[in-house]
């Protein structure tokens, strides 16, 4: 029993309720994670208005009402953006690589091989959690350049506030300006020091994105062209 997502949740959205206690068992069997059933995509987008929000979704393309794929448009419209596992038959293939290209993680064809749907599962699940922890990330890095910046901004007004204060109160200094120079380069030198450290941060989250970006267009081509080679070779044999 893997206990690593044990606090995550899974969606399960299909129209026949014996599909549903299969897929719950064989899921129950392998990991431990909370399971929602929905027989209806109706329903389930009810609750998600309501605020459920599930950590993926498992969907199947052929179901009355709303098919998998017009699902996978409305969580777009809904601006959830939650890894989906699409199971469809060999007559539903056209519709389910149109899920691909909408965004679906992956695409299972019937009749289900636990092996992959068990497999499939933890990949959508790692993929969730990874992207959650960038999302986290990327805040905290906002927060920091945030705060690098107003220190930034306060030792600049300080500098400007020590200037005149010595020049008015201070004789000495006065009549030796090395004193005020060296004493005003130490600390445009730190400041000098904070915009690097700011730059490289927001130099990283620029790579970050980047390579995000990336990543999420390699997954989604390589679903695709594999789903497009499966339909291809299903289409020969018949």
């Amino acid at each position: 029993m893997i206990e690593e997502f044990k606090n995550k949740a899974i969606a399960i959205i299909d129209d026949e309720i014996d599909i549903l206690e299969v897929l719950k068992d064989m899921i129950k069997s392998h990991i431990n994670v909370t399971l929602y059933d929905f027989n209806s995509p109706l329903k389930a987008i009810e609750s998600l208005q309501d605020g459920f929000q599930p950590n993926i979704f498992l969907v199947d393309i052929k179901m009355p009402k709303m098919n998998g794929l017009d699902f996978i448009a409305k969580l777009k419209k809904m601006n959830i953006h939650k890894p989906i596992i699409v199971i469809s038959g060999h007559a539903e293939k056209q519709e389910a690589i149109e899920c691909l290209k909408l965004g679906a993680f992956n695409l299972l064809d019937k009749p289900l091989s636990f092996e992959i749907l068990i497999h499939t599962i933890l990949q959508a699940l790692t993929l969730e959690e990874v992207t959650l922890n960038n999302e986290t990330l990327n805040r905290e890095k906002e927060i920091l350049l945030s705060l690098f910046q107003e220190f930034t901004n306060k030792n600049e007004e300080r500098v400007s506030e020590i200037e005149n204060l010595v020049l008015e109160k201070t004789k000495l200094i006065q009549s030796d300006k090395n004193i005020l120079k060296n004493f005003l380069e130490r600390i445009n030198e730190c400041n000098r020091i904070d915009r690097e450290i700011a730059k490289t941060y927001k130099d990283i989250s620029s790579l970050l994105q980047k390579q995000n970006s990336v990543i999420s267009r390699n997954i989604s081509q390589e679903f695709f062209e594999k789903n497009i080679k499966f339909n291809k070779r299903s289409s020969n044999k018949q």
